[in-house]
């Protein structure tokens, strides 16, 4: 029965116009028996779970950009902000206003 179903609702989503965006919507709310309701809030929980993603990602992103910006101020004296590499990490301390571009 659940196999015919699957025909049954693929030629549904054949037969679909192909300016309609909530296709893939229609076709899973005709395969799992959804009302129409139910695609709005499918595509609402996508929204937050990329939105979600996105943050982790910028968080990750932030995390690494940190991590390379003090390996570059402890291994070879650089500040990404100054745009200067020193010639001691005791001269960058000194001279460099801060590790955060807030500092510069």
């Amino acid at each position: 029965m659940r196999g015919s179903m699957f025909i049954f609702c693929f030629a549904i989503f054949a037969l679909e116009t192909l300016g309609d965006l909530w296709m893939p919507y229609k076709f899973a709310a005709c395969l799992f028996g959804a009302d129409e309701e139910e695609p709005q809030s499918a595509a609402a929980a996508a929204a937050d779970l990329l939105a979600k993603e996105a943050k982790a990602d910028a968080a990750a992103l932030a995390t690494q950009l940190q991590a390379l910006l003090q390996y570059l101020r402890h291994k070879h004296a650089y500040c990404f902000w100054c745009g200067a590499r020193y010639d001691s990490l005791e001269q960058l301390q000194e001279t460099c206003p801060g590790s955060d571009e807030q500092d510069h």
